[in-house]
């Protein structure tokens, strides 16, 4: 199976999310895998943290029904660890990131930037999702960059360094996002009948 064949299994949506790009000259990429293999773990620790949330659901739709104070006190901590997971992911930030509309997948992504990056120019990027604030460091590869009509420049990057927890979440972020525009389609179409 080649590169094509294995991003056109996952699914691709248009998102916005937080994203910091930073370009990886050649001579400092062996550098540059190494330092992302030793980052700090917070940032995978929160996708960890935000796919045992998305597990535990169907466990608190039951326990809603039949012990709502129960429900209610992990309703609350819940909210504490997405407050304590914002604070971690926009750490050593002097101000929120600016948001980007991207289309995603859990192999790769594209974007639009007032710069041109060359074809197999390798790049670091931080991503946040939102609404979860899971946030995570790729090192990607240029597939292309076209000049758009509005004059700046469409890159599509395939990720070549992505932590498998990290893969996870994000693909539980895609399919989550997924569903609930389907279910915004679903919900315009009966208004319209």
């Amino acid at each position: 199976m080649n590169n094509n064949d294995d991003r056109r299994r996952y699914f691709r949506i248009k998102d916005k999310v937080h994203m910091d790009i930073t370009y990886i000259p050649p001579e400092d990429l062996n550098s540059a895998v190494d330092e992302w293999q030793n980052q700090s773990q917070s940032a995978s620790l929160l996708s960890e943290v935000e796919v045992l949330n998305r597990d535990m659901q169907v466990m608190m739709t039951e326990i809603q029904h039949q012990h709502p104070v129960i429900y209610k006190i992990f309703e609350i901590q819940g909210k504490k660890i997405d407050i304590i997971s914002r604070a971690i992911a926009l750490k050593g930030q002097d101000e929120e990131p600016e948001i980007h509309t991207v289309d995603i997948s859990a192999v790769g992504l594209k974007f639009e930037r007032p710069q041109i990056f060359g074809h197999g120019n390798m790049l670091e990027i931080t991503l946040v999702l939102r609404p979860s604030f899971i946030s995570f460091t790729v090192i990607a590869r240029v597939l292309k960059s076209q000049v758009t009509d509005s004059g700046s420049f469409s890159t599509a990057v395939d990720f070549l360094h992505i932590r498998p927890q990290d893969q996870e979440a994000l693909i539980k972020h895609v399919v989550n996002k997924q569903y609930i525009n389907l279910q915004g389609q679903r919900q315009a179409r009966h208004l319209d009948d």
